[in-house]
């Protein structure tokens, strides 16, 4: 019964993402007749038929039921397990929409479509931190006023964090084992310039996230591919190899956008073209795939973008004409503007909810998307006190984590967690470890034992997707000073922060004493990258550099080249409470990512990506 449930699923998704599609051609509302021994394949092309039949004229929904009603018994009966028909159907129905839309002459517009005005999306941010344009080097938290909206990745995501071909440059993928995964290329797909995008653009782009050009710069997957890619071959006229260096069971986690995985696909040809250099790549116009064709920005203020007519994936083509990313930094300002009309989506810090609701605005987007927690910079170096478990129980029990979390958050858009590296979506998640709990004193006393005249640098920032970042390392100063603690908030942006920390130099070296900030972690990726991307520095291809041991380097090896998902869990379990007893950092809440919205202009938008990050704007539904 495992594919009968997941195709009752699959139909609906597939009619709503492709409604408007028509197919030339054979009668497709005929229903046949289900068989015990049809194959994936043979069910996939009658839910490919279900959804031709969806758009085309005069088909009524008896006949369309009748093939969905066909393919959902055959898939009972068959067999077939839920990840034949998975793909299957994915490429079917991808096979089917292609045709559809080759086969489909382009409709005239009447004269009132023609004089219709435009539609265009305006999204206030709070932030566009480094601006880095080239998608190999943006990463997701730099980037995300550019590369998600007009690059691309090899894999798509449903709405629900799964793995689809229905947008994504493979049309279907297969590990052949542990260090080996062929990648098959849709045909067909153009860059924004009208250039014909290839296996071999495919090839140098993954080579380009796997140099050290990207691993120095912003992306926070680069570390990774420097470490597991071995080679890319291309094994046939549209199918690619990549090979690893060793076994890597998430190699799809971070090859599709899954919580903000930053494998963002350049040319390697047209970045060489182009000069190889940023401000090249962006005089050349940032040629990408992506549902957006970028236009052009003016530098701390705006990024402009046009809907990609020629994008591949007709399903999830922008529903707006343009779209402009604008930088406001207040979130009084914020929501201002999507009240006035001069903002259709604005983010928002979750202390905003109530004054949103009262101006008639909608509260949209990702629900539990991830973790905000306080995080001590290279606590690996004796020179720090934060090297001291001692000193990390102190900062933990210091602060009121549930006063700070109901300052930051409305109701019921917010939990409490022991652990920004493990909730509920992890292998590694311990319900039976719970927060640490606040007790001052105790704090005190730990401190004027174990670091007495302790000084702390509080790094203030923020970024584009969690505003309140400033106010929570605000609060954490105050709770610092209030046990004795020289605590001095440092307010700078996030890549200067991002320079410091990932710098062969000691910040003890640099007079910088116990230095901290604000984080996010998003929610759904899996436990070993959170380790990596959040705890590891740059050296062992971290980012953040926030674990105090060399030890978690072996460990989130051993994690990542288990494929036995039993004892992969059980060793992520046992990390966790390693981690919890160590007190490697300060969390402070499960959160919502908040945006206002424009009820009189969105009618809906479903973020792909499903986190915080590089969320995706062409799912935005304009109210008609």
């Amino acid at each position: 019964m495992k594919a009968r449930r997941l195709l009752i699923l699959l139909v609906p998704m597939v009619f709503l993402f492709v409604l408007g599609v028509a197919c030339d051609g054979e009668d497709p509302t005929a229903a046949p007749a289900p068989a015990q021994d049809m194959s994936a394949e043979e069910i996939s092309s009658l839910v490919a038929a279900a959804v031709a039949a969806q758009a085309q004229p005069g088909a009524s929904a008896e006949e369309i039921q009748a093939i969905v009603d066909a393919a959902t018994a055959a898939a009972a009966e068959s067999g077939v397990t839920g990840e034949e028909l998975a793909m299957a159907i994915d490429n079917a129905v991808s096979d089917a929409v292609s045709q559809a839309v080759a086969a489909t002459p382009a409709p005239t517009p009447t004269p009132f479509v023609a004089m219709e005005e435009k539609r265009k999306l305006t999204i206030a941010l709070n932030n566009f931190a480094s601006e880095e344009i080239a998608p190999h080097k943006a990463g997701t938290l730099s980037g995300i006023a550019h590369v998600a909206n007009y690059a691309d990745h090899l894999l798509g995501l449903t709405v629900d964090n799964q793995f689809t071909n229905q947008w994504g440059l493979s049309k279907s993928w297969e590990q052949i084992d542990g260090r080996t995964y062929d990648f098959t290329i849709k045909e067909g797909i153009k860059f924004h310039d009208g250039d014909d995008f290839t296996v071999e653009d495919a090839k140098g782009a993954i080579e380009l996230l796997a140099t050290e050009e990207a691993a120095g710069a912003f992306c926070l997957y680069c570390g990774t591919w420097i470490q597991i890619l071995d080679s890319v071959d291309i094994v046939g006229p549209d199918k690619l190899r990549i090979n690893l260096t060793r076994d890597e069971p998430f190699l799809y986690d971070i090859l599709a956008p899954k919580a903000a995985a930053d494998s963002y696909l350049a040319s390697k040809r047209k970045w060489e073209e182009a000069g190889g250099n940023s401000q090249a790549w962006e005089d050349a116009g940032a040629p990408g795939t992506g549902p957006w064709d970028w236009v052009g920005r003016s530098l701390g203020t705006s990024n402009s973008f046009e809907k990609w007519d020629g994008y591949y994936s007709p399903a999830f083509k922008a529903r707006f004409d343009e779209m402009e990313i604008i930088l406001t930094v207040e979130d009084a300002p914020r929501v201002a503007q999507v009240r006035t009309g001069e903002v259709d989506l604005a983010v928002s810090s979750g202390a905003f909810v109530d004054e949103i609701r009262a101006a008639g605005l909608d509260v949209v987007g990702p629900k539990q998307g991830d973790t905000l927690y306080l995080n001590f910079y290279q606590s690996r170096d004796p020179a720090h006190c934060t090297n001291k478990l001692e000193v990390r129980k102190a900062l933990n029990l210091a602060v009121d984590v549930q006063a700070v979390a109901s300052a930051l958050y409305a109701p019921g858009t917010y939990s409490l967690t022991a652990s920004p590296f493990f909730t509920p979506y992890d292998e590694g998640f311990r319900p039976d470890l719970q927060p640490y709990g606040f007790d001052p004193e105790e704090a005190k006393r730990l401190i004027d034992e174990h670091c007495p005249n302790m000084e702390m640098t509080v790094y203030a920032f923020s970024f584009g997707v969690a505003p309140e970042m400033i106010d929570a390392q605000a609060a954490a100063v105050t709770y610092y000073r209030g046990i004795g603690i020289d605590a001095e908030l440092v307010p700078i942006d996030w890549t200067a922060v991002q320079s410091l920390v990932r710098s062969d130099q000691p910040l003890s070296d640099q007079g910088v004493q116990n230095p901290s900030g604000v984080h996010v972690i998003p929610a759904a990726r899996n436990f070993g990258e959170k380790i990596r991307t959040h705890g590891l520095w740059l050296a062992v291809g971290g980012s953040v550099d926030g674990i105090w041991s060399d030890k978690y380097i072996d460990l989130r090896l051993q994690y990542a080249s288990d494929t036995n998902p039993v004892t992969r869990s059980a060793l992520a379990q046992r990390v966790a409470k390693l981690m919890y007893d160590e007190y490697v950092n300060i969390p402070i809440a499960f959160r919502d990512v908040i945006y206002a919205g424009n009820p009189e202009t969105v009618c809906g938008w479903t973020p792909l990506n499903g986190t915080q990050v590089a969320l995706m704007f062409n799912t935005a539904e304009p109210c008609r």
